[in-house]
């Protein structure tokens, strides 16, 4: 299951499946639920 954070920094995260840019400075990051657990 992909589970999408809402993260304010413009710094990527490198465990991010996929980043999108947000509204403003807000960029929505895509993280593999399974990798975390």
């Amino acid at each position: 299951m992909m589970e999408a954070r809402i993260i304010s920094d413009h710094k990527p995260l490198p465990e991010a499946l996929s980043v999108e840019p947000g509204f403003e400075d807000m960029y929505l990051y895509y993280f593999d639920r399974e990798a975390e657990e």
